[in-house]
């Protein structure tokens, strides 16, 4: 019904001229703005189609806080309906805390309590989505869109034992989230600052100057952003102080304590130590060792679920004994228990009243199955809420970010464990660092960690050069040079460790050296990605007492078959200021790849800030790991399989070009487009990855380097004049053409 034909038969003779003059224009004014709809054909209550129609008019902003209602008799006239609709709609109001009523006063707006503001906005929100359904699109799609553009700018940290590196990603004109500047400062965590806040305020000072992006207002941070200045989310990676340590203790060596060594790594830790019944250490030598220990936290497992607990029972009576300490001073060291479950009432005995103790599931449940999520999200959540606030200054960090602050290689885990899924891709990526060596293989839907301990770039060069064999390391430098020269060139970087090599001999020396690191970290990691043992029975008394007899079960994976690895990730400074060209030979020849493999490198060690902002916005934090993270350097065609030098290998088809390529040879094909799909057909003696001779269509990405067609014997064995002519493959654009 019309709101006009209402005012033509409102009239009352009681009033004055002036005063019905001036009620009706009020009531006319009043009611045409607000635009109060009523139904009386509608099965909805007449007072609750006015109640819902005045909130709506609050939550849309027509009507505001102080702002007066027409009298109960004014606004059911002008309505049309009963005195008595209008009282009682206006009491129900007043009841839920939107309306104030004063006697002999009309009713005033008070606001929308949040229970009503929150029901409002669910049904906007039901209403939103029917709408878009309509067009195809799902909420998914809807949540993703909404989120991802929410975001202006972001300010991702991560604090390294060494530096601190801060990263600003922007939404650039186009609207896309774009990658906008990086900088680096010391950590000040453990000088004599001590206080990794005043490192972190250094690193984004820095970030300032480079970007010209206003984040800092008088030491805090701006929030939200403005057209020319702040950050709409904060987020951080930490592995300072040494990064979070652990010790694991399993019942026994390759079981439960190697599933807990896998929970601790995948979790972002640096295993100290790893404890075990079968360990041939005495129970006086493990209490010894123990008390020498300061870990951050300690993870314990053991036996299947319903089985014996003896084991467990021994395992806490020798952590009860140890009276370990913890890093930071004289509190109680969280303990993490994810072993049997019978067992759990003697642990909160045996160990409440000397460790903060926090219970889950258990890691091994039965003999051939690992369940490691439950105990790796506690050890994350105890190390953002008990570990980073021990630890000088970062309780200011902890109280400004936007999301819990993850490890620095837990945060790379998480990124390259939701990409793997989200892409149905195989990946094999690693991280060299001065003193240590990650990797990480996410693979048939399961990821795994591992860390070369003194394998690294600086720090532990001499350990890593010693390890690898110095004779190996100098055979693969195309330079001469003799033993004692060499180990004094890695003498002075161990004593400069965060210099840039200066000279062509310094740069050999490295790219030597990173090759090396490469094959050592991945056999490092194959140790504990492929566990397999043969037996008929297992017991605690033949896992201990009969170790010459083997068992048969899976720990992790049966096989990490290098055929089916799809992408390999390079990480680390190494490969950041060295050379496209040689930061590419570096990862072929130190992996040795097989198969049809992407490569890629980190584009500025963004991995471990992308890590956990995905875990604050998925999307986005996969789309900028695609869009600004990864650099495609090219992919590698090397079936297996074994041939004369010099027979047909493989035959590739890139378009309308057809090429065999022959055992021995080393050929590139540049393309100038991003992606393209190839045929490769093995012969008969080899395998591209469905099996020998069986033809592999592939769309992959070209990268600056495009496709390289790598037949060399491997192992291989390198010679200065080999290497040289390698290095002319990568870079010559017409190589290999008749």
């Amino acid at each position: 019904m019309q709101f006009a034909l209402f005012i033509l038969h409102w009239s009352e003779a009681t009033f004055s001229p002036l005063t019905k003059q001036k009620k009706l224009l009020y009531c006319i004014n009043w009611v045409i703005q607000m635009n109060i709809k009523i139904d009386f054909d509608s099965h909805i209550p007449l007072y609750q189609q006015v109640t819902d129609n005045i909130i709506a008019l609050i939550a849309s902003g027509q009507l505001r806080v102080g702002e007066s209602l027409p009298s109960v008799r004014n606004l059911s006239s002008r309505l049309g309906v009963n005195p008595a609709t209008i009282v009682r709609a206006y009491r129900n109001l007043e009841n839920i805390g939107v309306l104030n009523t004063r006697k002999g006063r009309r009713s005033k707006v008070v606001g929308l309590p949040n229970g009503i503001k929150k029901e409002r906005l669910v049904e906007l929100y039901r209403d939103f989505l029917l709408e878009v359904k309509k067009v195809g699109y799902t909420e998914k799609e809807v949540l993703d869109t909404v989120s991802n553009h929410s975001l202006n700018a972001i300010l991702a940290i991560d604090v390294g034992s060494t530096t601190t590196k801060s990263i600003l990603f922007k939404r650039n004109s186009a609207g896309k989230m774009v990658f906008s500047g990086f900088n680096q400062s010391k950590t000040t965590v453990e000088t004599r600052e001590e206080d990794v806040w005043v490192g972190i305020l250094d690193s984004i000072k820095g970030l300032e100057s480079k970007t010209g992006w206003k984040i800092l207002k008088n030491g805090k941070l701006l929030s939200p952003s403005l057209v020319d200045c702040g950050v709409d989310l904060f987020v951080a990676t930490s592995s300072a102080g040494g990064g979070l340590q652990m010790v694991t203790v399993g019942l026994v060596n390759f079981y439960t304590a190697e599933s807990a060594e896998r929970t601790a790594l995948g979790a972002g830790a640096i295993v100290m130590d790893v404890f075990s019944i079968d360990d041939e250490r005495t129970t006086y030598e493990k209490i010894m060792e123990l008390k020498e220990l300061r870990p951050d936290i300690i993870l314990l497992s053991g036996g299947i679920e319903g089985g014996a607990i003896s084991g467990v029972v021994q395992l806490g009576e020798v952590l009860a004994a140890s009276e370990i300490r913890g890093k930071f001073g004289d509190y109680k060291i969280p303990l993490v228990y994810a072993g049997n479950s019978n067992g759990r009432e003697f642990i909160s005995i045996a160990l409440k009243d000397r460790f903060d103790l926090s219970i889950t599931k258990n890691i091994r449940p039965i003999l051939d199955e690992e369940n490691l999520s439950p105990a790796r999200r506690e050890i994350t959540r105890i190390f953002m809420e008990h570990v980073m606030k021990r630890a000088p200054g970062y309780e200011k960090l902890v109280d400004r970010v936007s999301a819990p602050v993850l490890p620095t290689p837990g945060a790379v885990f998480e990124l390259l464990s939701k990409y793997s899924e989200h892409n149905e891709k195989n990946i094999l990526a690693f991280d060299i660092g001065g003193a240590t060596t990650d990797v990480f293989s996410a693979y048939s839907k399961t990821v795994i960690r591992t860390v070369s301990a003194n394998i690294g770039m600086s720090y532990s060069l001499l350990q890593t050069i010693e390890r690898a064999g110095l004779k190996n390391v100098i055979k693969r430098m195309p330079l001469e040079i003799d033993e004692g020269d060499f180990e004094n060139l890695a003498a002075n970087k161990m004593i400069s460790p965060t210099s840039l090599p200066s000279n062509e001999l310094e740069i050999e020396m490295e790219i030597a050296v990173a090759k090396e690191i490469l094959k050592i970290a991945l056999l490092d990691h194959k140790k504990l990605a492929e566990k397999s043992y043969e037996e008929d029975t297992i017991t605690i008394e033949n896992l201990i007492k009969e170790k010459h007899r083997k068992l048969e079960w899976d720990t992790g994976r049966s096989e990490l078959n290098p055929l089916m690895i799809d992408m390999i990730i390079g990480s680390g400074g190494i490969l950041s200021h060295q050379e496209r060209k040689n930061a590419l030979e570096i990862m072929i020849d130190g992996f040795e790849a097989k198969g049809i493999t992407e490569f890629y490198v980190d584009s500025a060690f963004m991995m471990p800030h992308l890590g956990v902002l995905s875990s604050v916005n998925p999307a986005l934090g996969l789309e900028l790991f695609e869009s600004e993270c990864l650099v495609p350097l090219a992919t590698v065609v090397s079936p297996i399989g074994r041939d004369k030098l010099g027979r047909v290998a493989f035959t590739i088809i890139v378009g309308n070009e057809e090429r065999e390529v022959k055992v021995g040879d080393f050929i590139r094909i540049p393309l100038s487009k991003d992606t393209v799909e190839i045929e490769v057909l093995p012969s008969k003696r080899f395998d591209a990855g469905k099996g020998k001779g069986i033809l592999v269509r592939k769309v992959i990405k070209c990268g600056q380097f495009g496709i390289i067609c790598d037949m060399r014997s491997k192992p291989l064995n390198p010679t200065p004049e080999a290497i040289m002519e390698w290095r002319k493959v990568i870079t010559e654009d017409n190589n290999g053409k008749d």
